[in-house]
């Protein structure tokens, strides 16, 4: 296998994404490629169009209240919406090509993935130019740990198509996030966002709706996020990645050095260990809705 490895390495045959056009350098041109600076504008100029009708043109209501914060997650449901579908057409239907590749570790970490090379750069488009500029231009969208968890998802896009290939992109940047989809609309009712959460006492329709997108985002959270995205990470990608790493020179590219490949381990678990504390969370809301509390006098 390695001998294999080695020679369709050096035929040029097996390389990740653009490794071969471009210089691996941490800076801005490596990160904007065309269809992430066309997605991240587009989300941009949405947020700017939204907020601006939210602001001056719709009637009084709680997006004119939190108008920043109510174009964000209009944009964000559409992007997110993108990821999903494609996402699940690369991770859970792909095609025989793409099936060809999961036969053997350097595969699956090594090979061109068109799709999770597409996903990636979408994720680094949205985050550069739309999300981290609207978040911290809106108060109501401040959270450092999300910042954070975003900026960290830079770095993830990256590395999952300049420093390995695009085959893990598929799961972590399109199908996790179904549990994104029901949090989108859920997010905008929680009792933080005042106006919202006013408004929609006043629609039983929208009480329905919050309620099943609320369910819906629970279980898809701790069944996607909180147990399967561990699972992959632990049992596939640190496997894989700990095999590449432990090969000679000869047998992998020379940007993917195992200082690299470790920097990536160190992060995914450090994404688990995010994921496991969000988990936890929604499992203690869960309980407090699901379960009733036991209110019986305690025995004198």
């Amino acid at each position: 296998c390695t001998q294999e490895r080695s020679y369709r390495f050096k035929n040029n045959t097996h390389k990740p994404y653009r490794t071969a056009e471009r210089p691996l350098t941490m800076v801005l041109d490596e990160y904007l490629t065309p269809l992430a600076l066309q997605m991240g504008i587009i989300g941009l100029v949405a947020q700017c169009i939204l907020v601006l009708a939210f602001m001056f043109v719709l009637p009084e209501g709680p997006w004119t209240r939190m108008p920043g914060y109510t174009a964000h997650q209009a944009v964000c449901l559409p992007f997110m919406i993108y990821l999903v579908v494609e996402g699940v057409k690369g991770w859970c239907f792909p095609s025989d090509e793409m099936k060809a590749l999961e036969g053997l570790a350097y595969d699956r970490v090594m090979s061109e993935h068109p799709i999770g090379t597409r996903l990636a750069d979408v994720v680094t488009g949205m985050l550069l130019l739309w999300d981290l500029p609207s978040t911290f231009a809106t108060r109501d969208l401040w959270d450092p740990l999300m910042i954070l968890h975003h900026i960290g998802m830079v770095f993830i896009a990256h590395a999952m198509v300049n420093i390995i290939g695009g085959y893990y992109a598929t799961c972590f940047l399109g199908f996790i996030e179904l549990s994104t989809l029901p949090l989108c609309i859920a997010d905008v009712f929680h009792p933080k966002n005042k106006p919202w959460f006013e408004y929609i006492k006043t629609s039983k329709i929208l009480t329905a709706i919050n309620e099943v997108v609320r369910v819906a985002f629970a279980v898809l959270f701790l069944t996607i996020r909180a147990i399967y995205f561990p699972y992959v990470v632990f049992c596939w990608v640190i496997p894989d990645l700990l095999h590449v790493a432990s090969l000679d020179d000869t047998d992998r590219p020379p940007h993917t050095t195992p200082v690299k490949l470790y920097a990536i381990i160190a992060s995914a678990v450090l994404f688990s260990c995010l994921q496991i504390h969000w988990g936890s969370l929604v499992l203690k809301q869960a309980l407090k809705i699901f379960v009733p509390p036991n209110d019986k006098p305690k025995a004198e």
